[in-house]
């Protein structure tokens, strides 16, 4: 999985390329954890990803994003 980050001041896309399973999904968390700090907008691209489980993949984000201070 290729992981493309573009910041323009308080904004952060994240482009994720390639196939996001259990295996490549800690690489994903250290980069969002990373690169949060002054971040007010964050914009997760998935058009590129292959998601084993696209359901459970979708749950997790949409409970992790909640999680964030």
């Amino acid at each position: 999985m290729e992981i493309i980050k573009t910041k323009n001041e308080s904004q952060l896309v994240i482009e994720l390329v390639g196939r996001l399973d259990t295996t490549t999904a800690p690489n994903f968390e250290a980069v969002i954890k990373n690169e949060l700090d002054g971040i007010t907008d964050l914009i997760l691209e998935f058009k590129n990803l292959w998601l084993f489980k696209r359901f459970s993949f979708l749950f997790w984000i949409s409970w992790y994003i909640r999680c964030i201070p």
